[in-house]
């Protein structure tokens, strides 16, 4: 979907035209040169080569839908999202490195490593802006809530993977505008390490416009990779059925690469955290060398500044190696105390010069909370309360949407939501529908478990909405998710304001909703500023001295396994009231048992499992508990 209208407010929230997406463009290069038939070399040195040509390659469609063993994601994906990570079965190679997993974007295109939302407007290939390492067989704004589409993934676990897009339909805010449906497909082959891209069915075209669509590959920094076609350009390389397009490297022996990067902050996609006054916090970052050679003696640093700006304190580690594509987590000698309540900046950083700059730093926001016992009330917020721009959709039922996570022994009532809203100029006064979504098996927005609509005129001057949801009776235990989502009911009635402060953290843990909840696509540059008021309370389902190690559970429960995402093992903790049979048990993504923990009579009270998956490949698992009459089911992932 396409975001419609963006707005930058002054101090006073005052209007003014602008395009919110020129910040997801940063650093994105010109236009790459074309050649007809042929492209390439690139700097690594792949070249494509397209079956329009003498010596291209034979159309080839592999239809995997039949397959044994092929899963279908069809139902992860929606509009402006992505899933997995998915297991490639072997190790596969790209440009100057091995890939094993890919992440598979709902816009037509696959990640190695990246799952940031790629969405419209597409930049040109290769482009520094998140995401990155992809592969682009035809990227566009494709909206699996619509028609039948499907995707699915195969692999012989040798040396073949293959991704299918089915019938999938164009984005189209204009109901009576002629479908554009495609159906295309990407192949890896390990055995001449190519890349194919092949194209079925093509019905329509894609809207003009400068984003509309792109094919191409781009490596993990997004400074290396071959442009296809952009767009409909240039004429001679438009896609059309029984295309075939090979891309395929020839090494240039001196090629050179020397790139260092700050990975993860404090957590694997670096999500903001919740603390209390008067924690003490580790601090930890994981760097990579995404480059060709081993780099030495790399300087690390960390830098804590408070919710007032003052630097508090500053660590310095010296990472004696980092082996080509090895990434190493660090953790700082010195501690954080929290002292203050509000948003704290954790700046890592990398004193490196190379050939990706804007990698060399990461910083995390930590938001520290007044607790005061159970009855405590408190704002969950990611923005800095100064909110600099807002935007709105083009098409229906467009919004955003933030997730909030409970860390900690204590559960939170959730009491209000509070929605910052903007009348659109020239609009049309509409609903403004609320929703709470809570967790499903997957990690994902699950059922809507709140729901209220209300009236915002179209002159409304900028303004928080709340919306009173104590009634409701949400309690989010630890280590659960919530979703408090806005989603305006009709086309362009109004606009979402956000902190856009380039100099404050941000917190990742913003979505945006197009028909589901899927992460903001302008994460780097923005955080959501949705809010909730909760009040901290008892734990659903379980007792406090539960916890404690004190009287019996009164009933079943799984918990989160920890770490997750985790890196070779992870404990997972369920409690039984009863002495019961139990069963636990891990399962992988195409529902295949690759593990049972326990298989017996445990004694009532709390137990906890550790599962060892060093040999698993990396990707999405679940664990289910099977007890008595009672059955959970979890989701974990597996990271290398």
């Amino acid at each position: 979907m396409k975001r419609l209208l963006v707005c930058f407010l002054a101090v006073a929230f005052a209007l003014w035209a602008g395009n919110l997406f020129a910040a997801s463009n940063v650093g994105v290069k010109s236009d790459p040169p074309l050649v007809t038939g042929m492209g390439g070399p690139d700097a690594y040195g792949y070249t494509w080569i397209d079956n329009d040509s003498a010596g291209g390659p034979t159309f080839n469609w592999i239809d995997i839908t039949t397959k044994p063993g092929a899963v279908e994601v069809t139902r992860f994906l929606g509009d402006d999202n992505n899933c997995g990570p998915f297991a490639i079965g072997f190790d596969f190679n790209y440009y100057w490195y091995t890939v094993d997993e890919v992440i598979i974007g709902s816009n037509g295109y696959v990640s190695f490593s990246d799952n940031d939302n790629y969405a419209h407007p597409f930049s040109f290939l290769p482009s520094e802006s998140r995401p990155n390492n992809l592969l682009c067989p035809l990227t566009g704004d494709i909206d699996f809530t619509r028609g039948d589409p499907e995707c699915w993934y195969w692999s012989n676990g040798q040396d073949s993977f293959v991704v299918s897009w089915i019938e999938v339909p164009e984005f189209y805010p204009d109901p009576n505008a002629d479908d554009s449906i495609h159906t295309f497909q990407l192949i890896l082959t390990q055995a001449d390490s190519s890349v194919y891209f092949m194209y079925g069915e093509q019905k329509g075209h894609f809207e003009g416009g400068s984003g509309e669509y792109v094919i191409g590959i781009e490596d993990v920094s997004g400074t290396v990779g071959l442009q296809y076609c952009k767009t409909g350009m240039p004429f001679e390389n438009v896609f059309h059925e029984d295309l075939a397009i090979r891309f395929h490297a020839d090494p240039d022996p001196t090629f050179e690469f020397y790139d260092l990067g700050v990975l993860n902050a404090m957590s694997v996609g670096s999500l903001a955290e919740v603390y209390y006054s008067g924690d003490e916090v580790t601090l930890k970052a994981e760097y990579k060398n995404n480059g060709t050679h081993t780099q030495t003696d790399i300087e690390t640093r960390v830098i804590v500044r408070d919710p007032e700006g003052t630097e508090l304190m500053r660590d310095t580690i010296i990472i004696a190696s980092l082996d080509a594509q090895e990434s190493k987590w660090v953790e700082y000698s010195r501690k954080l105390t929290t002292t203050i309540t509000g948003e704290y900046a954790i700046e890592f950083r990398l004193y490196v010069m190379d050939e990706v700059l804007n990698n060399n730093r990461k910083t995390f926001e930590l938001r520290v909370l007044e607790f005061n016992g159970l009855g405590t009330e408190a704002v969950f917020l990611w923005d800095d309360t100064t909110l600099e721009s807002c935007s709105s959709w083009q098409g229906d039922s467009g919004g955003y949407a933030n997730e909030f996570e409970v860390r900690g022994d204590y559960a939170f009532l959730i009491k209000e939501a509070h929605i910052p809203i903007q009348g659109a100029s020239g609009g049309s006064s509409g609903d403004l529908i609320v929703r709470i979504y809570e967790e499903d098996e997957f990690g994902n927005p699950g059922n809507i478990v709140a729901e209220r609509i209300l009236y915002i005129p179209w002159n409304q001057y900028f303004q928080w909405t709340y919306i009173d949801l104590t009634s409701d009776d949400i309690v989010v235990n630890p280590n659960e998710k919530i979703w408090a989502v806005g989603i305006h009911a009709t086309e362009t009635t109004f606009t979402f304001c956000h902190d856009a402060t380039y100099t404050s953290p941000r917190s990742n843990r913003g979505f945006e909703f197009t028909g589901m909840v899927a992460p903001d696509r302008n994460r780097e540059t923005q955080d959501v500023a949705i809010r909730l008021l909760v009040e901290w309370t008892d734990i659903v389902g379980v007792e406090d001295e539960d916890y404690a190690g004190g009287r019996l559970p009164d009933t079943y429960l799984l918990a989160q396994n920890y770490p997750n995402p985790f890196n070779a093992k992870t404990s997972i903790t369920y409690q039984v009231p009863k002495a019961s049979d139990v069963k636990l048990e891990v399962y992988n993504l195409a529902g295949q048992k690759v593990a049972t923990l326990v298989n017996g009579i445990q004694t009532a009270g709390q137990h906890v499992v550790t599962w060892d998956a060093s040999e698993a490949a990396s990707g999405i698992y679940f664990y289910k508990l099977s007890a008595g009459d009672h059955t959970s089911l979890k989701r974990m992932t597996l990271l290398r």
